[in-house]
Order: C-alpha cells, then structure tokens, then sequence
C-alpha cells in the first residue's frame, strides 16, 4: 500500500493511496508542491552565487584601481635621487645688486655693524659700497672691493682686497640660496667675529636705476645696538616714506631701560641709482647732544619691500630693519 505524508499540516500519519484515481488526485498536488520548492531552492541559489560572483568582481575591480591609483602616483612623485639632488650652483650664479647688513663683536671688546650695497659680476668679482661703525669709530661711504667663489654645492668664500675697510664686505665663508637671494657669511677675520646677510634688491637685473620715487609707502621697522659712552638702544615703530624725498617715523624707543612711547621725528631721504642712499634729520637730543643734525645711511633690497638702514653717527653701533607693510 503506498502511503502519502499529509504536507498541508506537516503530520507524519501515513494517508493510505488504494486506488488508482487517489494517485491522479494526490499527484497534480504533490509535483505542483516539489516544483515550487524546486523552484525556489533554484532561484536561492542562482541569486547566491550571483552575489558571490558580484562580489568576487568588485574586489578584482577595486584591487585593480588601487593599483592603478598607486602607479599614477608612483608616476606623479619625482624619483627618490631627483628629490635628493642638490640644487647646483657656480660664480655665475651670484649676480647683480644686494643689500646687506653686518652685526658683531670685536675680539678685543667693543661691537661692529655695517651697511652697504655690493655688487657681483657673475665671473667672481665684486665691488661695495657702505658706512661701518667700529666701536664707535665710523667708516662713511667707504668702497670695498675683491672675489668671491661660488661652489656647486652653494657654499663659497669671499675674499675682501681692501682690508682696512673690511667690515663693509668683510671677508669670509658664506651660503647662497639661490631662490631666495639670499647670503649668509661669517666672518673669517681674527679679530672680529659677525656674521652678514645680503638679500638681492632685484630680481630683474635690466630694471631701470633707482630713484626717490622707488622708496613709498608705510614700512614696520625695528633696531638696536650700543652708543659708545651712553648705553644701550632699542626701538620699534612705523616708517612712512612718500616716494618724493619725505618720511616720518613714529616709533617706541627703550634707552637704557627708560620707555620713551611714541617719539616722532620727520626727515628727507635721497636715494641714489643704485638704491644705496642717505637720511637727514633734526638731532634728538637725548640720543646725539653733540650734533645739531643726525644721518643714517641706507640699502633697498627684495623688489623695493625692505630698507636696511645704518646709524652713521659717532659713538653709534646700530642697525634698523624695515619691511614693507602697505603702499
């Protein structure tokens, strides 16, 4: 006797099948049942391995974009020995006009500052022109001139031919950015120990020479250093030049340890071809009680946005340093 399990209730108790016409009434139901569940365990697992294979695929793509981001950036970064090669220089490298300022100390006492214009030729000469105060002692308007050489590595050394005026472009060992226009140098004299720095005035060497029209507009400034037999300077204010030969400071000074706030003085400013010139104005009294009128001499550099400036008064040692704040 065959036996059918009841799958509408899901009992076990056997339905017994006796005649020919329960196979007809049984069957249609039961094959419809196992195709459906047929059915569905195929549908299950074509959508299963569908999902695998989806997946499967997208990490193959995402694996192959990652290297392929990787090689674009591989190509992208400069070589591990271009990033390492240095940047190459010769004589000719070093060219045209530059302002510098030197600052030190003398072995046997007493401090030094200059500032002058120097100039290179690119073939390892060079000539200046500057004001130095030694101790005191000043060197106005003093010309100096010698060779330098300039390595591959962007290291030199200068070699001043005029050693009674050496403090003006002294001699010495020296490093040159190229980029920037800029020197730094110690000295190698033995009985002065300072360093200099120079910034090109130009970075187009063809422009055309300087003139009082060069120097406008509103500069931060600060300076100090010693006055032989009074003390010690410092001050910080605002310059304003009006490019017509005029200017005013106003500036903060501490002398001695006494606050002197908003001390303010005009003055006249004539600056020469080679952006090299000269201030003149009323003597402080407090500062110079000897002179009736007080001078500084000064140096354009970096496109015209820096003026270095030098006390060239007896008895002084100072330096100022003013950059461009507006026009």
């Amino acid at each position: 006797m065959l036996t059918l399990t009841d799958m509408t209730f899901g009992s076990a108790m056997p339905i017994p099948i006796t005649q020919p016409w329960q196979r007809h009434r049984f069957w249609p139901w039961l094959a419809s049942r196992h195709d459906k569940q047929n059915r569905a365990i195929e549908g299950y697992s074509r959508r299963s391995i569908c999902g695998i294979l989806v997946a499967l695929q997208d990490r193959r793509e995402q694996r192959m974009l990652r290297i392929i981001g990787a090689a674009l950036i591989m190509l992208a970064l400069p070589s591990a020995a271009q990033a390492r090669a240095p940047h190459s220089c010769s004589s000719a490298s070093l060219q045209g006009g530059f302002g510098s300022t030197l600052k030190g100390v003398l072995v046997a006492g007493g401090a030094v500052a200059a500032v002058s214009y120097v100039n290179f030729d690119g073939k390892g000469g060079f000539s200046a022109v500057g004001s130095s105060s030694s101790n005191g002692t000043l060197s106005v308007d003093t010309k100096v001139e010698g060779k330098y050489r300039l390595d591959a590595d962007c290291t030199g050394h200068i070699a001043s031919q005029t050693a009674s005026t050496s403090l003006i472009f002294p001699s010495g060992y020296f490093v040159f950015a190229s980029e920037a226009g800029e020197i730094r140098l110690v000295t190698d004299d033995r009985s002065v120990i300072a360093n200099l720095t120079a910034k090109r005035q130009f970075k187009d060497a063809r422009r055309a020479p300087c003139t009082d029209a060069d120097l406008h507009g509103s500069f931060i400034s600060s300076g100090e250093g010693p006055i032989i037999g009074s003390g010690a300077f410092a001050a910080a204010g605002i310059i304003h030049f009006d490019g017509k030969g005029g200017l005013s400071v106003d500036r903060t000074l501490n002398f001695n340890g006494t606050m002197l706030p908003n001390k303010k003085v005009n003055a006249r400013y004539k600056l020469g071809p080679d952006c090299h010139g000269m201030l003149q104005y009323a003597s402080e009294a407090e500062f110079s009680p000897q002179a009736a009128t007080t001078y500084d001499t000064f140096v354009l550099a970096d496109d015209g946005r820096e003026v270095r400036i030098f006390s060239a008064n007896p008895g002084r040692v100072l330096t100022v340093s003013a950059l461009k704040q507006s026009d």
